[in-house]
């Protein structure tokens, strides 16, 4: 009988009848004495639901390998990637490639001129919001004059030039764009598990939802964001009227397992403004004056957790100088910081267009304008990011961030 000596506890396995150790079989009569950590094959018993079960012997007994299925790991591409193109000034632009059918898209003109445009499949092609404005969803003639994604495709999105704008927020003829695309469920669904109920788009694995669902000011309101964990960051819009941005992180909102609270006071972020957290009720933000969220009225909000080997949503302290590095568990492609204990902008830095190890270009989200360059800069290493200098870095000062590989 062959015997396989092996570190105890082993782990790692499928099944209880991996085919990739099967050993010679034999029976019952012939089986090894037990050593700790040797595995063999059980022909003789059936209790580990085959006849030739393997079994591992834990130094006392021989036990049967319980099933340790394990969720795959996120592959990044496959989730989120970022996208450059120049604009051709015609009705069809399509940007293939990105490796899957995105369903949230986030574009910046880097000559400047844009809002910021965001657009996602819950909404619809034809639904656009801008997040360096306050602006309810554009119209159809906005999206006339300054264009819009026509469609959400296999392995891209298409886009629209205005017709005789100067200043196209999507394919202006000549004009460089970077787009951020995220995948998450595709078609929406029916979520009932909040008290409201909302049409989710959820990419479970990856730790990203898109949820709409309607207005109102009822206490204690509950609205299921499709995840498997609680979100850590949510960024909020009425999209029915004029109304700010409230992006809220863990510790500002109460977030269950499986819903979000509209209720009570809480601190936010308003992805609009420059300011640092702000004391609001969330009530007031998504269903009393500051947005009228009455019924009638929609709501959509952007939910992200962190996610091993792929994301993270986290904060850090500045130090003002170079050196100061965040430790992740993967070389981040796209990081998002604001400042919370201060003003500052939003800020994003990617690796696309910063090509360079030393990243200092980045774009304000929240504003209208071109790709700025820093004085100092990010380093995106391999188990997390560091700063050279002060930039992004404000010695004192609470930062939050959002990073994907």
């Amino acid at each position: 009988m062959a015997n396989t000596r092996v570190t105890n506890p082993v782990t790692g396995f499928n099944s209880a009848t991996e085919e990739g150790l099967k050993l010679p079989s034999g029976t019952n009569a012939n089986q090894p004495s037990g050593v700790q950590g040797m595995i063999r094959n059980d022909t003789g018993e059936t209790t580990g639901s085959s006849a030739s079960a393997i079994e591992h012997h834990n130094g006392t007994n021989w036990q049967y390998f319980a099933a340790t299925e394990s969720a795959d790991p996120v592959v990044p591409l496959e989730n989120f990637n970022t996208v450059l193109y120049i604009g051709d000034g015609n009705t069809s632009n399509p940007q293939t490639n990105i490796g899957f059918s995105p369903d949230l898209v986030w574009i910046a003109d880097r000559d400047g001129g844009n809002y910021n445009p965001i657009q996602d499949s819950v909404r619809g092609v034809n639904s656009v919001l801008v997040t360096a404005l306050t602006s309810a969803e554009q119209s159809s003639s906005w999206r006339n004059s300054y264009g819009q994604i026509t469609s959400f495709d296999s392995d891209g999105f298409n886009v629209s030039d205005g017709s005789g704008n100067t200043n196209s927020n999507f394919n202006q003829s000549g004009r460089d764009y970077v787009a951020w695309c995220w995948k998450a469920g595709g078609a929406s669904v029916l979520n009932e598990e909040g008290s409201r109920d909302s049409q989710v788009s959820a990419n479970v694995a990856g730790g990203f939802s898109i949820v709409k669902y309607s207005g109102g000011n009822s206490s204690g309101t509950t609205v299921g964001h499709g995840l498997s964990s609680a979100p850590e960051l949510i960024i909020t819009k009425n999209t029915s009227k004029d109304s700010s941005w409230p992006v809220f992180v863990t510790g500002g909102i109460p977030m269950g397992s499986s819903t979000f609270t509209l209720q009570g006071s809480s601190q936010y972020l308003a992805l609009n403004s420059t300011t640092g957290f702000i004391n609001y009720s969330f009530d007031s933000q998504l269903g009393g004056t500051d947005n009228s969220g009455s019924s009638s009225q929609n709501i959509i909000s952007y939910c992200f957790h962190s996610v091993a080997g792929y994301s993270k949503v986290g904060s850090f302290v500045g130090t003002g100088v170079a050196g100061k590095k965040i430790t992740l568990d993967f070389q981040p492609a796209w990081l998002m910081i604001k400042r919370t204990s201060t003003t500052g902008a939003w800020t994003v830095v990617d690796n696309k267009i910063n090509t360079a190890s030393i990243k200092k270009n980045y774009i304000k989200i929240d504003e209208i304008g071109a790709e700025n360059t820093a004085t100092t800069g990010i380093v995106f290493e391999i188990d997390g990011f560091s700063f050279t200098g002060g930039s992004f870095n404000q010695s004192g000062q609470t930062a939050m961030y959002l990073a994907f590989a």
